[in-house]
Protein backbone atom coordinates (compact mmCIF):
# COMPACT_ATOMS: atom_id res chain seq x y z
CA UNK A 1 0.00 0.00 0.00
CA UNK A 2 1.85 3.44 -0.76
CA UNK A 3 1.10 6.37 1.55
CA UNK A 4 -1.13 7.99 -0.84
CA UNK A 5 -3.70 5.62 0.24
CA UNK A 6 -3.43 5.85 3.96
CA UNK A 7 -6.54 8.10 3.57
CA UNK A 8 -8.73 5.25 3.17
CA UNK A 9 -7.67 4.11 6.53
CA UNK A 10 -10.47 6.57 7.84
CA UNK A 11 -13.88 5.00 6.08
CA UNK A 12 -16.90 6.93 5.02
CA UNK A 13 -19.12 5.31 7.42
CA UNK A 14 -16.45 5.94 10.47
CA UNK A 15 -16.88 9.10 12.61
CA UNK A 16 -15.59 12.11 11.98
CA UNK A 17 -12.50 11.91 14.57
CA UNK A 18 -11.60 8.85 12.41
CA UNK A 19 -11.42 10.70 9.64
CA UNK A 20 -9.17 13.46 10.85
CA UNK A 21 -6.91 11.09 12.19
CA UNK A 22 -6.96 9.27 8.50
CA UNK A 23 -5.56 12.59 7.31
CA UNK A 24 -2.64 13.03 9.86
CA UNK A 25 -1.70 9.00 9.42
CA UNK A 26 -1.08 10.19 5.60
CA UNK A 27 0.75 13.00 6.72
CA UNK A 28 3.17 11.22 9.16
CA UNK A 29 3.76 8.82 7.01
CA UNK A 30 4.40 10.87 4.37
CA UNK A 31 7.24 12.79 6.48
CA UNK A 32 8.55 9.54 7.94
CA UNK A 33 7.46 10.96 11.32
CA UNK A 34 8.06 8.42 14.46
CA UNK A 35 5.35 5.75 14.33
CA UNK A 36 3.55 4.19 15.90
CA UNK A 37 2.92 6.76 18.59
CA UNK A 38 1.15 5.73 21.88
CA UNK A 39 -1.15 8.37 21.18
CA UNK A 40 -2.15 11.01 18.49
CA UNK A 41 -3.38 13.87 19.23
CA UNK A 42 -5.72 16.16 16.87
CA UNK A 43 -8.50 18.38 16.64
CA UNK A 44 -11.69 18.73 14.63
CA UNK A 45 -13.09 21.92 14.92
CA UNK A 46 -13.12 23.04 18.93
CA UNK A 47 -13.15 19.18 19.88
CA UNK A 48 -9.82 17.20 20.74
CA UNK A 49 -9.04 13.94 20.07
CA UNK A 50 -6.83 11.25 21.08
CA UNK A 51 -6.30 8.11 19.54
CA UNK A 52 -4.49 5.15 20.79
CA UNK A 53 -1.77 4.01 18.57
CA UNK A 54 -1.88 0.44 19.74
CA UNK A 55 -5.92 0.01 20.23
CA UNK A 56 -7.02 3.05 17.95
CA UNK A 57 -9.33 3.58 20.69
CA UNK A 58 -10.62 7.48 20.80
CA UNK A 59 -10.95 9.57 23.44
CA UNK A 60 -11.92 13.07 22.76
CA UNK A 61 -12.90 16.23 25.22
CA UNK A 62 -14.00 19.81 24.80
CA UNK A 63 -10.57 20.87 26.90
CA UNK A 64 -7.51 20.12 25.46
CA UNK A 65 -5.78 20.19 28.44
CA UNK A 66 -7.64 17.90 30.57
CA UNK A 67 -7.30 15.30 27.67
CA UNK A 68 -3.54 15.41 27.78
CA UNK A 69 -3.78 15.21 31.42
CA UNK A 70 -6.10 11.97 31.49
CA UNK A 71 -4.13 10.22 28.70
CA UNK A 72 -0.36 10.70 29.68
CA UNK A 73 -0.54 9.36 33.13
CA UNK A 74 -1.70 6.11 30.22
CA UNK A 75 1.31 6.34 28.86
CA UNK A 76 4.21 3.31 29.36
CA UNK A 77 7.69 3.99 29.08
CA UNK A 78 9.18 5.26 25.60
CA UNK A 79 5.59 6.29 24.59
CA UNK A 80 5.15 9.07 22.19
CA UNK A 81 2.52 11.40 22.44
CA UNK A 82 2.22 13.40 19.14
CA UNK A 83 -0.11 16.59 18.56
CA UNK A 84 -0.37 17.50 14.68
CA UNK A 85 -0.26 20.44 13.34
CA UNK A 86 -3.33 22.85 14.85
CA UNK A 87 -3.66 25.42 17.52
CA UNK A 88 -4.46 24.24 21.08
CA UNK A 89 -5.40 26.48 24.10
CA UNK A 90 -4.37 25.35 27.15
CA UNK A 91 -6.57 26.20 29.87
CA UNK A 92 -4.12 24.22 32.85
CA UNK A 93 -0.85 23.02 32.93
CA UNK A 94 -0.13 19.90 30.92
CA UNK A 95 1.75 17.48 33.39
CA UNK A 96 4.55 15.29 31.94
CA UNK A 97 5.58 12.32 33.76
CA UNK A 98 8.66 10.10 33.55
CA UNK A 99 10.11 8.11 30.21
CA UNK A 100 7.72 9.62 27.43
CA UNK A 101 8.42 11.90 24.60
CA UNK A 102 6.10 15.01 23.57
CA UNK A 103 6.23 16.27 20.68
CA UNK A 104 4.73 18.36 17.33
CA UNK A 105 5.31 19.07 13.68
CA UNK A 106 7.29 22.20 14.89
CA UNK A 107 5.92 26.01 14.85
CA UNK A 108 2.61 24.69 13.66
CA UNK A 109 1.80 22.84 16.73
CA UNK A 110 1.37 25.63 19.00
CA UNK A 111 -0.13 25.41 22.40
CA UNK A 112 -1.17 28.60 23.30
CA UNK A 113 -2.53 30.33 26.70
CA UNK A 114 -5.81 31.78 26.13
CA UNK A 115 -6.73 35.43 27.35
CA UNK A 116 -7.59 36.50 30.68
CA UNK A 117 -5.67 33.30 32.63
CA UNK A 118 -6.19 34.37 36.16
CA UNK A 119 -3.30 34.97 38.34
CA UNK A 120 -2.54 31.06 39.39
CA UNK A 121 0.61 29.80 38.23
CA UNK A 122 -0.61 26.82 37.32
CA UNK A 123 -2.55 28.97 34.53
CA UNK A 124 0.20 30.64 33.20
CA UNK A 125 2.40 27.05 32.46
CA UNK A 126 1.76 25.60 28.98
CA UNK A 127 4.01 22.00 30.41
CA UNK A 128 5.49 21.16 33.48
CA UNK A 129 7.98 18.46 34.18
CA UNK A 130 8.06 18.16 38.23
CA UNK A 131 9.57 14.99 39.93
CA UNK A 132 9.97 12.71 36.98
CA UNK A 133 12.79 11.74 34.86
CA UNK A 134 14.38 10.68 30.90
CA UNK A 135 11.72 12.96 29.59
CA UNK A 136 11.96 14.13 25.86
CA UNK A 137 10.12 17.56 24.35
CA UNK A 138 10.63 18.46 21.03
CA UNK A 139 9.02 20.72 18.07
CA UNK A 140 6.42 22.67 19.37
CA UNK A 141 5.40 26.11 19.57
CA UNK A 142 4.53 27.33 23.23
CA UNK A 143 3.11 30.84 23.14
CA UNK A 144 2.78 32.22 26.43
CA UNK A 145 0.19 35.34 25.01
CA UNK A 146 1.24 37.38 27.54
CA UNK A 147 -0.54 40.62 25.82
CA UNK A 148 -3.65 39.62 26.93
CA UNK A 149 -2.46 37.94 30.30
CA UNK A 150 -0.94 40.56 31.62
CA UNK A 151 -1.14 39.51 35.35
CA UNK A 152 1.90 39.74 38.69
CA UNK A 153 2.58 37.62 41.35
CA UNK A 154 4.06 35.19 39.27
CA UNK A 155 7.96 35.18 39.74
CA UNK A 156 9.91 32.51 38.73
CA UNK A 157 7.49 30.92 36.64
CA UNK A 158 7.87 29.25 33.05
CA UNK A 159 5.63 28.47 30.30
CA UNK A 160 7.74 25.50 29.98
CA UNK A 161 9.06 24.78 34.08
CA UNK A 162 11.01 21.75 34.98
CA UNK A 163 11.52 21.39 38.15
CA UNK A 164 13.80 18.71 40.48
CA UNK A 165 13.81 16.64 37.71
CA UNK A 166 16.28 15.12 35.39
CA UNK A 167 17.82 13.48 32.30
CA UNK A 168 15.59 15.97 30.24
CA UNK A 169 15.93 17.15 26.76
CA UNK A 170 13.93 20.01 25.17
CA UNK A 171 14.14 20.22 21.71
CA UNK A 172 13.61 22.52 18.82
CA UNK A 173 10.46 24.39 20.64
CA UNK A 174 9.68 27.76 20.24
CA UNK A 175 8.55 29.32 23.17
CA UNK A 176 7.70 33.43 22.78
CA UNK A 177 5.32 35.54 24.36
CA UNK A 178 5.69 33.73 28.28
CA UNK A 179 4.57 36.32 30.94
CA UNK A 180 7.26 35.74 33.15
CA UNK A 181 9.99 32.81 32.29
CA UNK A 182 10.17 31.10 28.86
CA UNK A 183 11.53 27.98 29.92
CA UNK A 184 12.75 27.35 33.35
CA UNK A 185 14.80 24.93 35.04
CA UNK A 186 13.98 25.07 38.73
CA UNK A 187 15.78 23.36 42.48
CA UNK A 188 12.48 24.18 44.35
CA UNK A 189 11.84 22.66 47.91
CA UNK A 190 9.77 19.70 48.24
CA UNK A 191 9.00 16.76 46.76
CA UNK A 192 11.45 15.28 44.06
CA UNK A 193 15.45 14.72 43.58
CA UNK A 194 18.25 16.78 42.25
CA UNK A 195 18.16 18.96 39.14
CA UNK A 196 21.10 17.36 36.79
CA UNK A 197 21.59 17.10 32.65
CA UNK A 198 18.27 19.21 32.03
CA UNK A 199 19.28 20.09 28.46
CA UNK A 200 17.71 23.01 25.86
CA UNK A 201 18.71 22.33 22.19
CA UNK A 202 17.58 24.43 19.12
CA UNK A 203 15.01 25.99 21.01
CA UNK A 204 13.60 29.81 19.72
CA UNK A 205 12.86 31.95 22.83
CA UNK A 206 10.89 35.08 21.90
CA UNK A 207 9.49 38.40 23.37
CA UNK A 208 9.42 37.18 27.24
CA UNK A 209 8.67 39.25 29.41
CA UNK A 210 11.53 38.62 31.94
CA UNK A 211 14.19 36.10 31.75
CA UNK A 212 14.40 33.84 28.12
CA UNK A 213 15.96 30.21 29.85
CA UNK A 214 16.78 30.23 32.94
CA UNK A 215 18.35 27.66 35.27
CA UNK A 216 17.46 28.71 38.83
CA UNK A 217 18.35 27.35 42.33
CA UNK A 218 16.35 28.22 45.34
CA UNK A 219 17.90 28.39 48.89
CA UNK A 220 14.82 26.80 50.23
CA UNK A 221 15.46 23.69 48.24
CA UNK A 222 17.03 20.76 49.77
CA UNK A 223 17.64 19.44 46.80
CA UNK A 224 20.97 20.23 44.82
CA UNK A 225 21.04 22.81 42.21
CA UNK A 226 21.12 22.36 38.64
CA UNK A 227 23.98 20.45 37.23
CA UNK A 228 25.88 18.99 34.43
CA UNK A 229 23.62 21.14 32.34
CA UNK A 230 23.89 22.45 28.57
CA UNK A 231 22.25 25.07 26.68
CA UNK A 232 23.18 25.02 23.51
CA UNK A 233 22.23 25.99 19.73
CA UNK A 234 19.28 28.48 21.14
CA UNK A 235 17.91 31.86 19.25
CA UNK A 236 16.96 34.14 21.95
CA UNK A 237 15.57 37.78 21.12
CA UNK A 238 13.79 40.16 22.90
CA UNK A 239 13.21 39.01 26.26
CA UNK A 240 12.76 42.13 28.77
CA UNK A 241 15.37 41.51 31.33
CA UNK A 242 17.88 38.63 31.10
CA UNK A 243 18.69 36.24 27.90
CA UNK A 244 20.46 33.58 29.24
CA UNK A 245 20.27 32.80 33.14
CA UNK A 246 22.21 31.28 35.86
CA UNK A 247 20.59 32.77 39.63
CA UNK A 248 19.61 31.65 43.00
CA UNK A 249 18.19 32.73 45.84
CA UNK A 250 20.88 32.13 48.17
CA UNK A 251 24.77 31.47 48.79
CA UNK A 252 24.35 27.95 50.15
CA UNK A 253 24.53 25.20 47.55
CA UNK A 254 25.25 27.36 44.11
CA UNK A 255 25.01 25.70 40.31
CA UNK A 256 27.56 24.34 38.86
CA UNK A 257 28.58 22.60 35.93
CA UNK A 258 26.10 24.49 33.44
CA UNK A 259 27.57 25.52 30.23
CA UNK A 260 25.93 27.75 27.53
CA UNK A 261 27.09 27.20 24.05
CA UNK A 262 26.95 28.14 20.72
CA UNK A 263 23.61 30.34 21.43
CA UNK A 264 22.29 33.51 19.54
CA UNK A 265 21.16 36.09 22.23
CA UNK A 266 19.85 39.46 21.21
CA UNK A 267 19.00 42.66 23.49
CA UNK A 268 16.39 44.38 22.28
CA UNK A 269 13.23 43.79 24.45
CA UNK A 270 11.44 46.54 25.92
CA UNK A 271 10.88 47.21 29.58
CA UNK A 272 8.18 44.28 30.92
CA UNK A 273 7.81 41.92 34.04
CA UNK A 274 10.84 41.96 35.59
CA UNK A 275 12.26 45.40 34.77
CA UNK A 276 11.11 48.77 34.84
CA UNK A 277 13.47 49.97 32.23
CA UNK A 278 14.71 48.55 28.58
CA UNK A 279 18.30 47.56 30.77
CA UNK A 280 18.59 44.42 29.05
CA UNK A 281 21.64 41.38 29.57
CA UNK A 282 22.10 38.68 27.64
CA UNK A 283 23.74 36.31 29.43
CA UNK A 284 23.99 36.52 33.29
CA UNK A 285 25.96 34.44 35.68
CA UNK A 286 24.04 35.60 39.08
CA UNK A 287 25.96 32.29 40.78
CA UNK A 288 27.38 29.17 40.34
CA UNK A 289 30.75 27.22 40.32
CA UNK A 290 32.54 25.93 36.69
CA UNK A 291 30.12 27.69 34.69
CA UNK A 292 31.14 27.67 31.07
CA UNK A 293 29.61 30.37 28.49
CA UNK A 294 31.16 29.51 25.28
CA UNK A 295 31.48 30.18 21.49
CA UNK A 296 27.84 32.33 21.96
CA UNK A 297 27.11 35.21 19.58
CA UNK A 298 25.68 38.28 21.34
CA UNK A 299 24.15 41.55 19.89
CA UNK A 300 22.76 44.42 22.82
CA UNK A 301 21.88 47.03 20.60
CA UNK A 302 19.79 48.92 23.75
CA UNK A 303 20.33 52.25 25.53
CA UNK A 304 22.38 53.00 28.64
CA UNK A 305 23.78 50.73 31.19
CA UNK A 306 23.95 47.96 29.52
CA UNK A 307 26.32 44.70 29.44
CA UNK A 308 26.51 41.07 27.01
CA UNK A 309 27.86 38.70 29.59
CA UNK A 310 27.99 39.75 33.05
CA UNK A 311 28.16 37.87 36.52
CA UNK A 312 25.98 39.78 38.78
CA UNK A 313 26.58 41.34 42.00
CA UNK A 314 24.57 38.50 43.90
CA UNK A 315 26.52 36.13 44.93
CA UNK A 316 29.95 34.14 44.31
CA UNK A 317 31.07 33.05 41.12
CA UNK A 318 33.78 31.06 41.10
CA UNK A 319 35.88 29.65 37.83
CA UNK A 320 33.68 30.93 35.58
CA UNK A 321 35.23 30.39 32.06
CA UNK A 322 33.83 33.01 29.23
CA UNK A 323 35.70 31.92 25.68
CA UNK A 324 35.23 32.20 22.15
CA UNK A 325 32.29 34.64 22.37
CA UNK A 326 31.69 37.57 19.94
CA UNK A 327 30.01 40.29 21.64
CA UNK A 328 28.37 43.53 19.68
CA UNK A 329 27.01 46.65 21.33
CA UNK A 330 26.10 47.10 25.06
CA UNK A 331 27.15 50.75 26.69
CA UNK A 332 28.81 49.83 29.85
CA UNK A 333 30.62 46.93 29.64
CA UNK A 334 30.56 43.81 27.19
CA UNK A 335 32.20 41.60 29.85
CA UNK A 336 32.12 42.08 33.39
CA UNK A 337 32.82 39.91 36.25
CA UNK A 338 31.73 41.38 39.80
CA UNK A 339 31.97 38.32 42.06
CA UNK A 340 33.74 36.00 39.72
CA UNK A 341 37.02 34.77 41.24
CA UNK A 342 39.54 32.22 39.30
CA UNK A 343 38.12 32.88 36.37
CA UNK A 344 39.41 32.33 32.80
CA UNK A 345 38.41 35.29 29.71
CA UNK A 346 39.59 34.38 26.23
CA UNK A 347 39.38 34.25 22.67
CA UNK A 348 36.52 36.50 22.65
CA UNK A 349 35.87 39.31 20.21
CA UNK A 350 34.09 42.63 21.40
CA UNK A 351 33.02 45.75 20.07
CA UNK A 352 31.47 48.20 22.48
CA UNK A 353 31.24 51.89 23.16
CA UNK A 354 31.49 51.00 26.38
CA UNK A 355 34.08 49.11 28.21
CA UNK A 356 35.10 45.74 26.39
CA UNK A 357 36.49 43.72 29.73
CA UNK A 358 35.76 45.23 33.49
CA UNK A 359 37.18 43.49 36.34
CA UNK A 360 36.60 43.72 39.75
CA UNK A 361 37.13 40.56 41.20
CA UNK A 362 40.28 38.40 42.16
CA UNK A 363 43.35 36.12 40.31
CA UNK A 364 41.40 36.34 36.60
CA UNK A 365 42.93 35.46 33.46
CA UNK A 366 42.09 38.08 30.79
CA UNK A 367 43.73 37.21 27.84
CA UNK A 368 43.89 36.39 23.72
CA UNK A 369 40.91 38.76 23.81
CA UNK A 370 40.14 41.15 20.64
CA UNK A 371 38.48 44.39 21.86
CA UNK A 372 37.37 47.55 19.85
CA UNK A 373 36.28 49.73 21.64
CA UNK A 374 35.75 53.92 21.74
CA UNK A 375 35.94 53.96 25.63
CA UNK A 376 38.68 51.32 26.93
CA UNK A 377 39.34 48.14 26.26
CA UNK A 378 40.14 46.91 29.97
CA UNK A 379 39.38 48.40 32.99
CA UNK A 380 39.89 47.21 36.57
CA UNK A 381 38.67 48.48 39.66
CA UNK A 382 40.35 49.35 42.82
CA UNK A 383 39.99 46.32 45.42
CA UNK A 384 40.52 44.03 42.28
CA UNK A 385 43.89 42.01 42.87
CA UNK A 386 45.99 39.29 41.48
CA UNK A 387 45.25 39.63 37.56
CA UNK A 388 46.34 38.73 34.99
CA UNK A 389 46.61 40.51 31.62
CA UNK A 390 48.34 38.33 28.64
CA UNK A 391 48.20 38.82 24.91
CA UNK A 392 45.05 40.79 24.54
CA UNK A 393 44.43 43.33 21.37
CA UNK A 394 43.73 46.23 21.96
CA UNK A 395 45.08 48.22 19.16
CA UNK A 396 41.16 49.43 17.85
CA UNK A 397 40.52 50.72 21.26
CA UNK A 398 40.57 54.73 22.03
CA UNK A 399 41.76 53.88 25.70
CA UNK A 400 43.56 50.88 26.14
CA UNK A 401 43.64 49.81 30.01
CA UNK A 402 42.90 51.73 33.28
CA UNK A 403 43.91 49.45 35.83
CA UNK A 404 43.47 50.45 39.84
CA UNK A 405 43.44 47.22 41.73
CA UNK A 406 46.76 46.16 42.78
CA UNK A 407 49.43 42.94 42.39
CA UNK A 408 48.36 42.42 38.51
CA UNK A 409 50.30 41.32 35.87
CA UNK A 410 50.17 42.98 32.38
CA UNK A 411 52.41 41.38 29.28
CA UNK A 412 52.52 40.80 25.69
CA UNK A 413 49.09 43.28 24.85
CA UNK A 414 48.98 44.45 20.97
CA UNK A 415 48.56 48.03 21.43
CA UNK A 416 49.29 48.44 25.06
CA UNK A 417 52.84 47.72 25.37
CA UNK A 418 54.85 47.40 28.51
CA UNK A 419 57.96 46.17 27.89
CA UNK A 420 60.07 47.17 24.75
CA UNK A 421 63.51 47.15 23.30
CA UNK A 422 66.01 48.66 20.71
CA UNK A 423 69.02 49.85 19.12
CA UNK A 424 69.49 53.80 18.73
CA UNK A 425 72.65 55.78 17.62
CA UNK A 426 74.36 58.52 19.03
CA UNK A 427 75.69 60.71 16.11
CA UNK A 428 78.97 61.35 15.49
CA UNK A 429 79.46 64.75 17.22
CA UNK A 430 76.83 64.60 19.57
CA UNK A 431 76.80 63.13 23.15
CA UNK A 432 72.90 61.87 22.75
CA UNK A 433 70.09 60.25 21.64
CA UNK A 434 65.87 60.96 22.30
CA UNK A 435 64.81 57.54 22.26
CA UNK A 436 60.57 56.76 21.19
CA UNK A 437 59.91 54.14 23.59
CA UNK A 438 56.24 52.82 22.35
CA UNK A 439 55.35 52.15 25.33
CA UNK A 440 51.74 52.82 26.71
CA UNK A 441 53.18 54.87 29.91
CA UNK A 442 55.71 56.52 30.99
CA UNK A 443 58.42 53.86 31.68
CA UNK A 444 59.41 52.63 34.90
CA UNK A 445 62.81 51.00 34.59
CA UNK A 446 65.26 51.56 31.68
CA UNK A 447 68.72 49.93 31.07
CA UNK A 448 71.02 51.11 28.46
CA UNK A 449 74.63 49.93 27.30
CA UNK A 450 76.94 50.63 24.11
CA UNK A 451 79.93 48.31 23.11
CA UNK A 452 82.42 51.37 21.90
CA UNK A 453 84.75 52.51 24.99
CA UNK A 454 82.27 56.44 23.73
CA UNK A 455 79.51 55.25 25.03
CA UNK A 456 80.33 52.65 27.69
CA UNK A 457 79.07 54.92 30.62
CA UNK A 458 75.41 56.05 30.08
CA UNK A 459 72.64 57.90 31.74
CA UNK A 460 68.89 58.70 30.45
CA UNK A 461 66.87 61.61 31.68
CA UNK A 462 64.07 63.71 30.19
CA UNK A 463 61.52 60.30 30.85
CA UNK A 464 58.33 60.70 29.73
CA UNK A 465 55.12 58.96 28.45
CA UNK A 466 56.50 58.89 25.09
CA UNK A 467 60.52 59.23 25.01
CA UNK A 468 63.45 59.20 27.07
CA UNK A 469 66.83 60.69 26.08
CA UNK A 470 70.09 58.74 26.28
CA UNK A 471 73.58 60.62 27.45
CA UNK A 472 77.04 59.33 27.32
CA UNK A 473 79.63 60.73 29.50
CA UNK A 474 82.31 60.68 27.16
CA UNK A 475 81.03 63.77 25.49
CA UNK A 476 80.58 64.26 21.77
CA UNK A 477 81.32 60.73 19.67
CA UNK A 478 83.91 60.85 17.32
CA UNK A 479 81.59 58.00 15.01
CA UNK A 480 77.92 56.62 14.96
CA UNK A 481 78.07 55.03 18.22
CA UNK A 482 75.23 51.99 18.81
CA UNK A 483 73.47 51.72 22.30
CA UNK A 484 70.89 49.10 23.16
CA UNK A 485 67.95 49.95 25.31
CA UNK A 486 65.04 48.38 27.28
CA UNK A 487 62.24 49.83 28.96
CA UNK A 488 59.43 48.46 30.93
CA UNK A 489 56.07 50.12 32.08
CA UNK A 490 53.90 49.00 35.22
CA UNK A 491 50.49 50.06 34.72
Amino acid sequence: MSWQEFDYLASPDSGAEDKVYGVHWNAMMHHGLRTPCYYLIFKDGSTFYARDGVTGKVTSNSDFAALLNNRIPTMTSGGILHIVVGDYPVSTQINVIDDIIVEGEGDGTRLYLPNGQPSVAEKHRILDVYNHENVLIRDLCLDGNYTNNNVTGLAYEGTLRVVNSRHVDIERCTVKNARVFGIIVYSLSGTGEDVYDVNVYKCKVIECKWNGISYYHSTASSHAAPHDCLCKNNYVIGSCDIGLNMMATGSNNLPYDVTFKDNFVIADGTSGYGSTTDTWIPIRIEAGNDIKVIDNRVFNVKGTNTHSIFDSSVYDVQRLIITGNKCYGASYAAIRLIKSNDSVVKHNTIMTSGRGILVETDRNIIKDNVITSTYYGITETVGAAYNKYFLNNLENCTNKMSLSGSYYDVKDNIGYVTEAQGISTISSGNSSVVVTHGLAGTPDYIYVTGDHSQVASLYVDTITSTQFTVHTTYGNVTADRAVCWYAKFKP
